[in-house]
């Protein structure tokens, strides 16, 4: 078999809900997601825990486990997983940040 571990992070205004209902949502739809690839089945192990508050984003790591048999699709887990968090980002109007940077003038 063989594990992928992806890290998808939200925007700081969902603190709230980052620890119970953010982990919650992303495993439904990762799980969703590799059912419709066909790849439900070769499943083993799902876990999805929140990783690090980072300088821009509450960071999530999705980490699952397969079958060897779906070892051919190793890439497209990692792609699935992300396409599954953008979706339920998109479907609960979760913001999705982008890297922040600070420009100082002397």
């Amino acid at each position: 078999g063989f594990g992928i571990g992806v890290t998808f992070g939200i925007d700081y205004q969902h603190q709230a809900i980052a620890l119970e209902q953010v982990p919650a949502a992303f495993e439904d739809a990762a799980r969703a997601a590799f059912r419709a690839a066909g790849l439900g089945r070769l499943l083993k192990e799902l876990k999805v825990e929140f990783s690090a508050a980072s300088a821009s984003s509450l960071d999530f790591r999705i980490f699952a486990t397969f079958d060897g048999k779906a070892a051919d699709k190793y890439f497209a887990v990692g792609r699935l997983i992300q396409r599954a968090c953008v979706e339920t980002c998109n479907q609960r109007g979760w913001g999705i940040p982008f890297q922040q940077i600070t420009v100082h003038q002397a």
